[in-house]
Order: structure tokens, then C-alpha cells, then sequence
């Protein structure tokens, strides 16, 4: 369902599969949870998996057609935390 990765006390949490590419990142001191919707050039793309590195994100997504039962290249995505809009959640 969803998967976590904690560093710096910053937990980020991602909707696996989730077609919507929801992030969320929390910060225990604080108590806030900042949302995100991830917009890659795939549409079609959902994640797998995601990763923090100091103050790095790195997101993978990969793509199987239903029809087909081909799996796409997988592809990643290298982001700062700062440059991603937040959205706040209190």
C-alpha cells in the first residue's frame, strides 16, 4: 500500500501504484504533513518506489499495458526537496 523511508527525522510516504503519484513527506517535530502530486512526462507511469538521500527525492515509476502485459523501461527521477510544490496538511 504505502512504503516510507526515513531520514534527518523526515519520513516520506508514497501511494504505490497509485496513478495519482501522491508524495507525502512528515516531519515528527513539527507534526506537519506536506502532499505532493508528482508530474512526470508518463501519464501512464505510477511509482514503485521512492528514496531520500540527504535533501534529495529520488522517485522511481514503471509502467506495465494491461492489455499487453509489457513492461516498460522503468525511469527515475532526481528532485530536491525544495523543489517540489508542497501542498500543507496540518
Amino acid at each position: 500500500m504505502a512504503s516510507d523511508t526515513l531520514q534527518d527525522n523526515i519520513i516520506i510516504f508514497y501511494k504505490s501504484f497509485d496513478k495519482e503519484k501522491t508524495i507525502y513527506l512528515f516531519s515528527p517535530d513539527s507534526k506537519k504533513v506536506e502532499i505532493s502530486n508528482l508530474c512526470s512526462e508518463e501519464n501512464s507511469y505510477y511509482i514503485t518506489y521512492v528514496t531520500k538521500c540527504e535533501n534529495n527525492v529520488i522517485v522511481y515509476e514503471n509502467y506495465k499495458d494491461e492489455t499487453s502485459g509489457h513492461n516498460y523501461p522503468s525511469k527515475a527521477y532526481f528532485f530536491n526537496i525544495s523543489d517540489i510544490k508542497w501542498n500543507v496538511n496540518e
